[in-house]
Parts: C-alpha cells; sequence; structure tokens
C-alpha cells in the first residue's frame, strides 16, 4: 500500500513539473510574438512614413527620392520578416538585410 502512495507522488510532482515548463514556455513565445509584433508594426509604419517622406517633393532630386524607396521597400521587408516571425516564435530569426547606404557608409567610415 505505501509503494502505491509513493508511486502517485512521483506521477503527480512530474504533472506539476511538465505543467510549470509548458506555462514557461508558452510565457516566452508569448514574449516572443509581442516582440515580433512589435517590431512588425514599427517596419511597416516607417515604410509608410518614407512613401510620404517621398511623395512630397516628386522629381526634385531624383537620387533621393530613390534613396526613399529604397528605404520604404526596406523597412517593408522587414515588415514581412518580423510578420512572419510572429505566427511561428519558436523559429530563430533570419539575419536582417542590410539598410540601404549602410554600404556606402561603412565606405566613408571604414573604422567604424
Amino acid at each position: 500500500m505505501r509503494k502505491l502512495l509513493l508511486r502517485q507522488r512521483v506521477r503527480t510532482w512530474m504533472l506539476l513539473i511538465a505543467a510549470f515548463a509548458i506555462f514557461l514556455w508558452s510565457g516566452m513565445l508569448g514574449v516572443r510574438f509581442l516582440q515580433a509584433y512589435l517590431l512588425a508594426t514599427k517596419g511597416a509604419r516607417e515604410a509608410q512614413l518614407w512613401r510620404e517622406i517621398a511623395a512630397r517633393r516628386p522629381g526634385t532630386d531624383p537620387a533621393m527620392e530613390a534613396f526613399q524607396i529604397r528605404c520604404a521597400a526596406w523597412c517593408d521587408e522587414l515588415a514581412e520578416i518580423y510578420g512572419q516571425a510572429m505566427w511561428r516564435p519558436w523559429v530563430p530569426l533570419p539575419t536582417p538585410p542590410p539598410a540601404p547606404g549602410s554600404e556606402q557608409m561603412r565606405l566613408l567610415h571604414p573604422d567604424g
């Protein structure tokens, strides 16, 4: 009789520990979901701002307008990456693409 009670207690502890682990894991996934959601909305908002900036004075400086459109496309790409990560928080995030103009800045300032 004593052996049966001990087995039930071990099972109870195992179930409690498993439930606690699932609770912690779901909390971490919730935090990653929220972070990806915030980054996706920020990227979409910034893409919209870059488009508005490019539309304010069209044709004045074609190089600047092209840069602003590249910035909007880059922000859209980031929003898409984080939007996909939002629904799969257990998958690691891919490396984001380099920002427009970062290569030119690296060439101008090679020491960092």
